[in-house]
């Protein structure tokens, strides 16, 4: 599966989560999911609690995980940085903070005081107090 953006393709991997079933759901840099047993794309929604967009993947036992889309495409892409990052308790980070713009290019791993940080600039940015 690949699809045309300008002069790049976008790239699919499967998830690569060893609580998720295997080989059932693909990641795209670009930020999409694609069920495979299903045939379809799976729609992320907005979670409130978190902040993030999030998609609901089934596990192997059958129950389903939320996951958080910006963690699961820099985990797929990027295994040994999330690794790395995950070590250091760094968080996975927007570089725009769009927290809608899950692109593999938009995310980036960072301490936790400057992802806060930036999270506080976007969210006054958007009451218009900055």
């Amino acid at each position: 599966m690949s699809y045309e953006f300008g002069e790049e393709r976008e790239r699919w991997e499967y998830v690569k989560d060893n609580s998720i079933v295997k080989n059932r759901y693909k990641v795209s840099d670009r930020g999409r999911v694609f069920d495979e047993e299903n045939e379809r794309f799976l729609q992320p929604t907005f979670n409130l609690k978190t902040g993030f967009m999030s998609v609901s993947l089934r596990k192997r036992s059958g129950s389903y995980k939320n996951i958080l889309m910006h963690r699961l495409v820099f985990q797929t892409f990027k295994p040994e940085e999330f690794k790395e990052a995950e070590a250091k308790k760094w968080l996975i980070k927007h570089d725009d903070g769009s927290v809608r713009k899950n692109h593999l290019t938009n995310l980036s791993a960072a301490p936790s005081s400057v992802v806060r940080k930036q999270r506080t600039q976007e969210i006054s940015r958007l009451r218009g107090m900055d």
